[in-house]
């Protein structure tokens, strides 16, 4: 009797527990939360005779018999629809026997976990040889287990090195969790249980130790949305093996439950990373309809959602950062989203003019072939780009595009990238035979709103592809007078204004310099203007748009066709003190016909300046000096020369891997400052003046071009 009234008042305590906002109240308080076994059973509609007979047991406190029914729930449910279910594991086995050397690096991948070897953002492999440390900054030391506000204030008061800054981007690389989903995928393919059980044990092991609200896991939202992702995949993967049972089937879904409450908080508080957080609690409550709190979670997240794609992409499809690898990563977001709704008939309407700008955007953006470096702080993994560089990353997100809005011309050549076929299943396949490949619509696109342009002479994998900044403002006068920024999220992510990226048959010239996310002195190094290739002017204020409002507004962004090919052409203010600017006029002949490039910047002003042209070069160059006939530039095939023309006496110089000022560097893919070379051209000149860049790789063109020769191929254009 005694046992009958202590159970109802137990349920009478649960019926008013709220997930979100016990979760709230630990947060407020600076502690962490674990979510009760009767608290997480409380949490689940009873919609199937399974789920029902899982409420009855956990009412008992039967918790065994309770788990069980919710693992055969979870093991018989057909809908929402997965993006993988058990029963396709057979069908999708066979499929990958066609992608050998993928299933060779998913296993390789899922040996070094079994071996506690990893080595997040490709840099230096580290081993841990028990335990593993999941508080490690892979730099010999680990992160202090604290409260966020401990953290934050910790991090306010002792910035991080820069040394520190690459250990942080590692450790919050490796607390997403993406080598568990590894592990679980060799365990489909293989069928070895060394996998699950591995898994397993490392997300036992993680749960355990890594308490929410505590510690670095938990700091960078972004993270955490990342991570939740990955550990639903792992849930879905692990139930075809026969280690997962219900007490931790039980476990999992309440450390999922307790992210999804996490990202539900963040969300009703804070607008950072709001793509991405939406984005996940969206897949995630999408996927959970069996517990209650997820109803009201969708649609908050889908609201979110909206709001995210408005405030990161312009309506001409690019990323408001105007940084390449924040717009892959808002892509995998989006086009899970997208799948998502498709795969469920849900109405993907909302989502669909932004996704198709977006790849739109995207299939320009990426030149034909590798390039070592790209537009602003380098970020080098996403859901669908976990171990790969940007062009591969850019390749699979555009085969998901163009199966899922039936876009033959964004297509990659070959087969479909077989990371596609763990989120599409054997659809990947059947998409790809019903769609028509063809070209991308036109060689060449102006993106207005966010003052690029891209242009190539053609889509085969020896196109000639430059990519050309234009400037944007950024901080403007509030009401009392004071300098502020209207819009943080569409601030550019380097001082590149008037930069250019230039692939030459295949083969990268000029590349873009990259930099580290996380900012501090390195960010700073990288994102300087002197860091890309373009001009600057002696004594200009750091950073460009830390200027007053313009009474006469920078020239545009412009792009038109002229004989042989495209001119290309965009003005910036140079301020030396903040009463008047000069201008700089850069533009630029684009003539793969000719196999030329000829670039001219014109300073307008009145005084004598420093004028130095900056170019970063692709690091397999070989660059032979010739003093004042230029230089010769040495690819794998292609041979480029040189000429600079200045109205004075210039001098030169190649800087490479120069700490000082970090000179001759660009931030690689895996997330490290790599020494290339860095060819200058200065001189003290008289304002106005022009300087001319005269770049050739024909091996028959011997001409030294005059000023008046170049002054009448612009007239002519």
């Amino acid at each position: 009797m005694f046992r009958r009234l202590g159970r109802r008042f137990r349920n009478l305590l649960t019926r008013d527990f709220n997930l979100e906002e016990q979760m709230a109240l630990a947060q407020e308080q600076e502690t962490t939360f674990t979510l009760e076994p009767e608290h997480f059973y409380d949490q689940i509609e009873p919609a199937t005779a399974a789920l029902e007979e899982a409420k009855a047991a956990a009412l008992g406190q039967n918790w065994k018999e309770a788990a069980q029914a919710l693992l055969d729930h979870f093991h018989d449910r057909l809908r929402p629809q997965v993006f993988l279910h058990p029963n396709d594991q057979d069908a999708l086995v066979n499929a990958f026997k066609s992608y050998p050397q993928d299933c060779r690096r998913w296993v390789k991948s899922a040996e070094l976990s079994l071996q506690h070897r990893f080595a997040p953002l490709q840099g230096e492999e580290k081993q841990f040889p028990n335990s593993i440390d999941w508080y490690s900054d892979f730099a010999g030391g680990s992160w202090m287990m604290a409260s966020q506000p401990m953290l934050r204030n910790h991090f306010h008061t002792q910035p991080l090195l820069p040394e520190q800054q690459e250990g942080l981007l590692r450790s919050w690389s490796f607390n997403q969790l993406g080598h568990l989903v590894e592990l679980v995928r060799s365990h489909w393919l293989t069928g070895n249980e060394a996998y699950a059980s591995e898994c397993i044990v490392q997300a036992v092991d993680w749960s355990e130790r890594n308490p929410v609200f505590m510690g670095m896991s938990w700091y960078n939202p972004k993270v955490v949305a990342a991570r939740a992702l990955h550990w639903y995949l792992l849930v879905q993967h692990l139930l075809v093996s026969n280690l997962m049972q219900g007490d931790l089937l039980a476990r999992f879904l309440k450390c999922l439950l307790v992210h999804a409450a996490y990202l539900a908080l963040h969300l009703r508080k804070s607008s950072e990373h709001r793509l991405a957080v939406a984005s996940s609690l969206y897949l995630i409550s999408g996927h959970l309809p069996e517990m209650i709190p997820c109803k009201k979670w969708n649609a908050l997240a889908r609201q979110h959602l909206h709001i995210a794609l408005q405030e990161d992409f312009s309506s001409d499809g690019m990323h408001r950062s105007g940084n390449a690898s924040l717009h892959r990563e808002a892509l995998d977001w989006m086009l899970l989203c997208y799948l998502f709704d498709v795969i469920n008939s849900r109405n993907p309407d909302n989502l669909h003019p932004v996704c198709e700008a977006a790849l739109e955007s995207l299939c320009y953006m990426k030149p034909a072939s590798g390039q070592q470096g790209e537009a602003g702080p380098t970020l080098t993994e996403g859901l669908l780009g976990r171990g790969v560089g940007p062009i591969e990353h850019s390749n699979r997100l555009l085969a998901m595009g163009a199966l899922l809005l039936q876009r033959g011309d964004w297509m990659p050549a070959g087969d479909v990238p077989a990371e596609l076929l763990w989120w599409l299943g054997l659809q990947a396949q059947s998409r790809a035979q019903q769609i028509d490949r063809g070209e991308p619509r036109g060689i060449r696109r102006l993106f207005t709103n966010s003052q690029t342009a891209i242009v190539r002479d053609n889509w085969g994998p020896r196109a000639t592809w430059c990519h050309f900044s234009g400037f944007r403002p950024r901080w403007t006068r509030d009401h009392d007078g004071r300098y502020c920024d209207p819009d943080p999220i569409a601030l550019p992510a380097h001082d590149d204004a008037l930069s250019l990226a230039l692939n030459v048959e295949g083969e990268p010239i000029f590349l873009e310099a990259g930099g580290p996310i996380v900012g501090g002195e390195l960010g700073r190094l990288f994102s300087r203007l002197g860091a890309h290739t373009s001009v600057r002017i002696g004594r200009e204020l750091e950073p460009l748009g830390v200027a007053p409002d313009l009474e006469e507004a920078p020239l545009k962004l412009k792009l038109e066709s002229c004989k042989d090919g495209h001119y290309l052409c965009a003005q910036r203010p140079v301020w030396f003190d903040l009463d008047q600017p000069f201008w700089l006029t850069r533009e630029i002949l684009f003539m793969p016909k000719k196999q030329r490039v000829v670039i001219r910047d014109h300073l307008d002003g009145d005084g004598e300046v420093h004028l130095e042209s900056n170019l970063l070069l692709s690091p397999h160059l070989d660059v032979l000096m010739r003093g004042d006939m230029g230089s010769l530039l040495r690819g794998r095939k292609v041979q480029a020369r040189i000429l600079p023309l200045f109205p004075a006496r210039f001098r030169y110089e190649m800087l490479k891997g120069r700490s000082q000022g970090l000179q001759g560097f660009f931030f690689s893919e895996g997330g490290k400052a790599v020494p290339t070379n860095l060819l200058r051209y200065y001189s003290r000149v008289q304002a106005p003046c022009t300087v001319t860049m005269w770049i050739a790789w024909n091996p028959e063109d011997t001409l030294t071009p005059r000023v008046q020769d170049v002054e009448r191929l612009f007239k002519t254009r």
